[in-house]
């Protein structure tokens, strides 16, 4: 963990400073930094992936959407865009095969359209909506670069447009073209390597800068704070289960004191 005495910057670990050395644009922890306010790397991202000529109005990094039902699913997008057509896009970062299932994209586009509209709008006033996942895999296995998730009435095979969009876009891709390109800088390393000069310059900024350095070592203790707690809580559920014990007695038992004993109460307790 970082440490800092006497006003001095906080000393990172150097396992702290591998992992961030290590990080990629399909490690959502540096994605939603580089697209955070930055408007020509999400037009970038949006324009080759979707295939149209997109105009961001807004570009955010790590958004929240609030489940509207107690004890109900809340989430977080990785990055979060809108057009000048009011038009949202949700892009998100994905390594693994499990957490790029085709209902977890259904349910992140349901959360988006529920708060597309005002009370009393009529429902043809819903806007586009976008969901798409960059995965370092290739989700179909046909070594297509993009794959379009669209509606269609099956007994005539014409597309139902409802406004809503899902798209994956394949990381392993290697092709010689501007998908292939762009699939090689979401598994680059280092800035230079990078052929897009957008993306390139907010990984140079987060991984090459003092500033920005600082910035990520921060966000990785903070993600491997969060995953440890998660991690415990689990153990202290299974205990909870295992033995038919209260809250307070799994964490007696497992010996959790200080901080994560609150953390743990209160996120069980609710």
């Amino acid at each position: 963990m970082a440490s800092s005495t006497n006003g001095r910057e906080p000393a990172f670990s150097p396992e702290v400073r591998r992992l961030v050395s290590n990080l990629t644009l399909l490690d959502d922890t540096l994605a939603s930094k580089a697209i955070d306010n930055n408007i020509e790397a999400m037009e970038l991202l949006l324009r080759l992936i979707i295939g149209s000529d997109i105009k961001v109005s807004s570009s955010k990094g790590q958004y929240d959407l609030k489940n509207p039902y107690p004890k109900g699913r809340s989430i977080r997008l990785d990055a979060h865009a809108r057009d000048i057509k009011g038009r949202e896009y949700d892009l998100e970062f994905q390594r693994s095969i499990k957490g790029s299932h085709p209902r977890r994209l259904r349910f992140y586009a349901g959360m988006m359209d529920v708060r597309m509209l005002k009370e009393k709008q009529e429902f043809e006033e819903l806007k586009d909506s976008y969901v798409v996942f960059v995965c370092g895999h290739d989700r179909f296995k046909k070594n297509l670069p993009v794959y379009h998730i669209d509606k269609i009435v099956r007994e005539t095979g014409e597309v139902f447009d409802d406004g809503s969009h899902m798209v994956y876009f394949n990381g392993e891709y290697k092709g010689d073209d501007d998908l292939g390109r762009l699939a090689h800088d979401f598994n680059c390393k280092h800035s230079k390597d990078m052929f897009y000069k957008p993306l390139a310059d907010a990984v140079k900024h987060f991984k090459e800068t003092e500033e920005g350095n600082k910035n990520m070592c921060e966000a990785v203790e903070r993600y491997a704070r969060k995953q440890a707690i998660s991690a415990l809580t689990n153990a202290v559920k299974n205990v909870m289960k295992e033995f038919s014990v209260s809250v307070d007695r799994a964490l007696d038992i497992l010996k959790v004191e200080g901080n994560d004993r609150l953390v743990i109460t209160k996120e069980l307790k609710m």
